[in-house]
Formats: C-alpha cells, sequence, structure tokens
C-alpha cells in the first residue's frame, strides 16, 4: 500500500495544474488512500524515483494485486482530486454527497440503505421497461412476417397465422418457393427502416439529453425517453386493429427517436447507477444488476410472449406492451428518488451540452485516461453493433428452414439466452472480480459470445441452437464491465455527459447496427444463411484484440496514476 501511496502522490506532485495547497492534495495527504498507514517523514526524491520506477518494472505476483491498484482510480474520485478549472466548483450531483471540512463536493456517502431502496425502485423501472420492450420486439418481427406474406401469398395465406406456421400455409407452399424469400426481405427492409428513424434521430437528442441530466436531474434523463416507447408502443395497436398498414408504425418511431429512443432508456438506467454506487467494484456490480433485472424479466416476457401472440393474435400483446411502459412512467413520477439536489439545477445552451460531452475525449489530460475512454467507447460500439440486430435477425433465420420454429419455440430459446446471460454475469463478476482486473472480464464475455456466434453459425438442429446460450452465457458481462470502467474515470460532475457519449454510440449502433447486418443478412441468405453470424462473431473478436492492448498499456503505467478527468474550458479544442 506505501507503494501505491508514493506513486501516485508522485504523480500529483508532477501535474502541472496541481499546487501544494490544493484542497484535494491534502485530502490526499491526510489519509485518501489508507488512514492507517501515514508516512513518517518525507521520502528524499531519489527514494521516491526507486520506488516509482520498482512500481512500474516489477512483475505483479497476483491478478488481486493487480485488481486492488486499478480500483485505486476511484479512490482520487472519491477523496476529491480535482484539478484547477476555469469555471467556478459545483455541489454534488448526488443527493446523499457531503462536503468535507476544505469544501471539496466530490466526496459521496453512500448510505447503504438508502442506495438499496434506489435501486430496488430502478429495478422495478427497469422490469416494466423491459417487459414492455421484449413484448413490443417478436410481435412486431411476426405482424411485419405476416403482413408480407398476406401481401405476397394473396388469397394462399388465408388461414395461416404465422406464428404457428411460419414455413408453410395451408396449400403446402414451402419456405423453399421463392416468395419466401421476398417474403423475408420486406419483413428486414421495414424492420431496418424502422430503427433506421429511430437510432438516427436519438443520436442527436442523446447527445443533449445526457448532458442536461447533469443539471435537470436524473428522473428527467429517464422519463422522457420512457414517455417516448410509450407512444411508439401504443401506435401499434391502433395500427393493428384499424388495419390501417405497416407504413403508419412509422409514426411512433420518429416519436421514439425525438425522446431518445433505447439508447436514452439505457442512458438513465445506468446514470442513475452511477450516482448511487461508489466508484470501485460496487459500481460493476451495480451495471450487472441493472443488466440482471433487465434480463430476467426479458426472459418471463420472451417466453409468456411466444404464447400470448399465438392464442390471441398481434393486438392485445402490443396494447399490454403500452401499458408496461405507462406504469413504468408512474413509478419514475411518483417513487423514484431524484439523485441531482434542487440547488444544482439549471440551465446552459446545446452548444455547452455538447461541449460537455466532447470535453471528456478530447481535453488535454492524462494521456493515459484518454486512451482507456476512446478504448472503452470502441469496445462498446462493437459489442453494441451485433446485439441490437441479433434478435430480429436471429427471428427471421429461426422463422425459416431448416428451422420453421413458431413464436412459443421462439419464445422459449430467447428467454433462455436472456435468462442464462444476464443472471449468470452477475454471479460471475462477483466471482470472478475476486482474482480477476475488469478488464479480463471483458474478455472472458468477448470469448463467451465468438463461441455462441460460432456455434449458431453451424446450427441446424434444435439441440445445437439451444446450445448457443449455454455456450455464450457469459457474455453479456462484457457491457457492465465496459459501462463500470469508463464510469469510474470520469468525475461524479461528469457522469451525465459521459453517458451522453455512450447513448450517442449506443444510439448509432441502433441505427447502424440493423441495417448493416439486415443488408449482410439480405445478401447472404440465399448462398449460406449463418454467414451472418460470423460478422457477429468477428465484431466481437476485435473487443478481446481491444483489451489485450488494454491490458498491455495497464501494465505498463502505474493504475493509480490514472485520475479522474477534470476538464478545463480552454483545453477543449475549437470546432
Amino acid at each position: 500500500m506505501d507503494q501505491d501511496s508514493y506513486s501516485e502522490k508522485d504523480y500529483l506532485l508532477k501535474s502541472p495544474s496541481f499546487s501544494k495547497e490544493d484542497t484535494s492534495y491534502r485530502n490526499f495527504n491526510e489519509g485518501a488512500v489508507d488512514n492507517n498507514a501515514r508516512l513518517e517523514q518525507e521520502p528524499s526524491p531519489r527514494t521516491q524515483k526507486a520506488k516509482s520506477q520498482r512500481s512500474l518494472s516489477e512483475p505483479h505476483r497476483s491478478g488481486r494485486t493487480l485488481s486492488n491498484q486499478y480500483e485505486s482510480i476511484s479512490a482520487l474520485e472519491q477523496n476529491g482530486h480535482t484539478q484547477a478549472t476555469s469555471e467556478p466548483s459545483n455541489p454534488p450531483l448526488s443527493s446523499s454527497a457531503v462536503s468535507n471540512k476544505d469544501g471539496d463536493s466530490d466526496v459521496i456517502d453512500h448510505n447503504p440503505k438508502d442506495r438499496w431502496v434506489r435501486m430496488a425502485f430502478l429495478t422495478l423501472v427497469t422490469f416494466f421497461y423491459s417487459c414492455a420492450s421484449k413484448l413490443h420486439g417478436p410481435m412486431l418481427t411476426q405482424y411485419a412476417y405476416q403482413v408480407f406474406t398476406d401481401s405476397v401469398y394473396g388469397n394462399e395465406s388465408v388461414g395461416v397465422h404465422i406464428s404457428k406456421q411460419p414455413c408453410v400455409n395451408d396449400t403446402g407452399i414451402a419456405s423453399t418457393d421463392p416468395r419466401s424469400k421476398e417474403v423475408q426481405d420486406k419483413s428486414a427492409d421495414l424492420l431496418m427502416q424502422l430503427d433506421l428513424v429511430s437510432g438516427g434521430l436519438s443520436i442527436v437528442v442523446n447527445l443533449f439529453l445526457g448532458s442536461y441530466s447533469d443539471v435537470l436531474g436524473r428522473r428527467f434523463v429517464l422519463l422522457v425517453p420512457i414517455v417516448g416507447h410509450f407512444l411508439r408502443n401504443a401506435t401499434a395497436p391502433v395500427v393493428i386493429h384499424w388495419n390501417l398498414g405497416a407504413s403508419y408504425l412509422y409514426v411512433g418511431y420518429v416519436i421514439d427517436g425525438l425522446c431518445g429512443g433505447a439508447s436514452g432508456v439505457a442512458l438513465g438506467l445506468y446514470v442513475y447507477t452511477a450516482d448511487i454506487t461508489s466508484s470501485d467494484k460496487s459500481r460493476t456490480v451495480g451495471m450487472a444488476v441493472v443488466d440482471t433485472a433487465t434480463g430476467l424479466t426479458g426472459a418471463l416476457a420472451y417466453l409468456g410472449a411466444g404464447y400470448f401472440i399465438e392464442y390471441t393474435g398481434f393486438f392485445y400483446p402490443s396494447l399490454v406492451s403500452a401499458i408496461f411502459l405507462l406504469m413504468s412512467a408512474l413509478v419514475i413520477l411518483c417513487l423514484l428518488p431524484e439523485t441531482v439536489p434542487r440547488d444544482r439545477k439549471g440551465w446552459f445552451s446545446p452548444a455547452e451540452g455538447a461541449r460537455r460531452v466532447f470535453s471528456i475525449f478530447l481535453s488535454r489530460g492524462q494521456k493515459y485516461q484518454r486512451a482507456f475512454l476512446w478504448m472503452g467507447l470502441l469496445a462498446f460500439f462493437l459489442a453494441m453493433m451485433p446485439e441490437f440486430a441479433d434478435v430480429k435477425v436471429r427471428s427471421l433465420y429461426l422463422m425459416n428452414e431448416p428451422f420453421c420454429w413458431s413464436s412459443v419455440q421462439m419464445g422459449i430459446f430467447q428467454a433462455a439466452k436472456d435468462g442464462a446471460s444476464r443472471c449468470s454475469s452477475l454471479f460471475l463478476i462477483k466471482v470472478l472480480q475476486r482474482c480477476l482486473l475488469t478488464p479480463a472480464l471483458a474478455i472472458i464475455a468477448a470469448t463467451a459470445y465468438v463461441a455462441g456466434d460460432v456455434l449458431m453459425a453451424f446450427a441446424r438442429d434444435d439441440l445445437a441452437v439451444f446450445m448457443v446460450p449455454v455456450v455464450s452465457m457469459a457474455g453479456y458481462m462484457v457491457f457492465a464491465a465496459i459501462r463500470s470502467m469508463m464510469s469510474r474515470l470520469v468525475p461524479p460532475d461528469k457522469q451525465g455527459a459521459l453517458f451522453a457519449a455512450i447513448a450517442v454510440v449506443e444510439s448509432a449502433c441502433y441505427c447502424m447496427g440493423q441495417t448493416t447486418f439486415f443488408s449482410i443478412y439480405q445478401a447472404t441468405m440465399h448462398v449460406f444463411q449463418g454467414v451472418i453470424f460470423f460478422f457477429f462473431a468477428g465484431f466481437h473478436f476485435f473487443i478481446i484484440v481491444i483489451y489485450v492492448i488494454y491490458l498491455c498499456l495497464f501494465r505498463r503505467v502505474v493504475p493509480s496514476q490514472v485520475a479522474p478527468i477534470s476538464v478545463q474550458t480552454e483545453d477543449i479544442p475549437d470546432s
């Protein structure tokens, strides 16, 4: 511990924007790293240099030692390490934040009871939102397939319900008929264009939504996209009941995009989680709790959605999904506490909001910290691209030969896949964090995804398909790991801006991912339908490459030298 203390202090003293008079230095010197191990006297510069060199060159004897050093990044954040800025200091973001005796406002008191009450309400919001999403997705895919089947086959499709007979109609025409490929093409085009509309608009909206959450509140950033989702899902039963035509679905997706879309909901969930968890391993666990809540409810919703759609058609599932989102909005308004105190609330221009987002990645700060942020953002992009396309592409893939799955079978499979991956991610994170660094968790997760993708590409029977959730069950750890690692590198008053950047990338993936992979699927399904899953595996493989490089860089620099970023206004390049 003493060795780490020397290296952290050396780095602070060498920082050009740091002074001994800074209150954050006094906090650090008075025990920010270890209150029980104070130095009796200041070592000589030669001793300091020798110890710093040893900390860089000595091989670490265990993953546990490296993990402890990695967590020292968060120690500086929690104890108020801030560089001098040209802007006046602001009060803390969290309602549980308290100021220390020197007036430093970045020290947050995380009351366990208060934290778990807030997490419980957030989980309730996640429950209703996840149920609505997992019910709407399969319903929309099968509804589009039904509409275009009726359009292409005409009278031949009368009496056939696609959710029960996806491959064969009542006249015995199988999916080998060229018209079945036309149905797939048209269905994929509609789904791709809907996601393109919503995702494209949400890119711009989310750029500002996260930044404004730092002053308007976290409930605001969560409520707006939930309301947009509600209006989108409420459009579907109207279209279905009055048989208005699939083109009217664009209205709901435009509204959804203007409210932030699915990426905006994720932004709100994870920035709220960052507010109520301390910046150490508990943040990774907190992110995993949100993922697990989404996975468990999603698994149950997928399981029920198959039977619901098969026995009631498309209208009632679409109506129930809208009701779930209405309940989620009511929980936010009536039960979920705000984490941004009233004295922080205010307003700034949209240009300043965008500036706050870009400043995190473009300001002149510690070079390794910027490198880690950029690597995390690239890894998140590579993980999200196939994630958004997976459910809809896989549904079209399994609805055709050689599988010809009904809605019930697809619901069971998706429930198994979501349940296994989301639930196991929380357990594996809790266990593996005891001996491994968080970047190593991301590598393990990406490897599991690659294995599952390759197995799916070669699967030709139901047993092989149901083995995919087992092989890839560790995969979903990658999202909690990436979000947690990036969040630890940013101070509390920039969390909203950071998650805005992540949401922008997520929106771009929502838009580009489905467009890209639907196009690939359409171009390759006539040759070999499983090719699309090799592309999924390629994206996940590059995540492994990124975090191997990440770990190599991490071993070269003392982790405690990477402090949470503090942005100066003049550090941001002019556009």
